[in-house]
């Protein structure tokens, strides 16, 4: 009787995917927005921010005119928010309102909010000293579990590991705003800010060592103020290996044929993570893409990435509302994160793509590494 064969070696573990997770910034890594503390920012170096409160800000007169314009468009828009009942409808109204913040841009740089705006260089830089007291004030917090979410996506986990890339998508008027507010905010979110604070001196220093390693991994896609002077935001250039780079236009380019468009809208947003994901994975991917935002300007994001997580705070802000009654409306169900090991394919073998929703960033975490 001839010897059995031997068996057959085993199978090769399939490759490592890495996680890509891309996060919104004001109201999703921050507790609220910081646009109008943006706003206040002085050409001087002054940090006599205003209170939290927008009504108090240089932004007062512009939101206002935002407001109406906005107002405007809404009454004559067709069909209403009650007839918009699929999501091509819903990104339909998503991109219309490029016109809108269009007209607001330019008013911003009309008014001369930033005219002869110059940042410094390190710790004596504006955006550095504001946002540093920014937090020390209370006036951003950003929000707890932060640091911990941002280093499990970049040393890998999950779907096989692989390290990963964090992006921060926002239509913010200042990346480099975000950065030094994640910069000052970040290291008081890996365990919680009274674990931080008993750590005392030596722990803060070892979490600020830590705090600038993720910041080597994080990239901030956003708008930015002209370091040149003249008081304009920037627009898209385009995503370029996987980076996004802006430009400014010269003054007498604004408003004609050679002014481009910034980050403004829904589908500018979506547009550069399309981008950014082609241009580093492929057209067929090669990693798990995770979109975390909060607002209805999310959910084009939300809804391209392979896991999209809509935050949701226990009493709920207007934004998150606005988005949860949004997806009730055109039929994407919702399901909280906890949901998300037990499902399959996030929903795909059922036809339909499933959204999560998570109360923090320590859920999202737990249910995704």
């Amino acid at each position: 009787m001839p010897p059995f064969p031997p068996p057959p070696p085993p199978p090769s573990p399939p490759p490592a995917i890495p996680t890509h997770l891309i996060l919104d910034f004001d109201s999703t890594l921050t507790h609220s927005s910081t646009l109008h503390l943006v706003a206040s920012l002085k050409p001087s170096g002054s940090l006599n921010l205003p209170s939290p409160s927008p009504s108090g800000s240089p932004l007062k007169p512009f939101t206002q005119a935002y407001l109406s314009d906005y107002a405007s468009h809404l009454s004559t828009y067709s069909p209403a928010a009650a007839f918009r009942i699929t999501l091509e409808q819903e990104y339909a109204w998503l991109a219309s309102l490029e016109g809108v913040e269009q007209a607001s841009i330019r008013r911003l740089e009309r008014g001369g909010l930033w005219a002869g705006f110059l940042d410094g260089e390190g710790e004596e830089g504006v955006f550095c000293r504001a946002a540093r007291r920014a937090v020390e004030r209370g006036e951003v917090r950003v929000r707890d579990g932060a640091g911990k979410l941002v280093g499990a996506a970049v040393d890998g986990g999950g779907e096989g590991g692989g390290r990963g890339r964090v992006d921060v998508v926002s239509v913010n008027w200042s990346g480099r705003w975000i950065r030094e507010v994640l910069r000052a905010g970040l290291g008081g979110t890996f365990s919680g800010r009274e674990d931080w604070n008993r750590e005392g001196r030596r722990g803060e220093e070892s979490r600020v060592e830590e705090v600038d390693e993720l910041l080597k991994e994080m990239r901030v896609m956003s708008n930015e103020i002209d370091p040149a002077e003249s008081g304009r935001l920037s627009r898209t250039k385009g995503v370029v290996g996987g980076e996004y780079e802006v430009y400014w236009p010269r003054e007498e380019d604004v408003g004609g044929l050679e002014d481009g468009k910034g980050l403004w809208t829904a589908e500018h947003k979506v547009e550069v993570m399309r981008d950014v994901l082609d241009q580093l994975y492929g057209k067929n991917g090669g990693c798990r893409s995770v979109y975390v935002g909060d607002s209805a300007t999310d959910l084009m994001c939300l809804m391209e990435a392979d896991v999209g997580i809509c935050i949701r705070d226990e009493k709920g802000s207007s934004e998150q509302r606005e988005l949860a009654g949004v997806l009730d409306r055109v039929g994407v169900v919702c399901s909280h994160i906890e949901e998300y090991c037990l499902s399959e394919k996030n929903g795909e073998g059922e036809g339909k793509k499933t959204l999560w929703w998570a109360r923090d960033f320590h859920e999202i975490r737990q249910a995704l590494f």
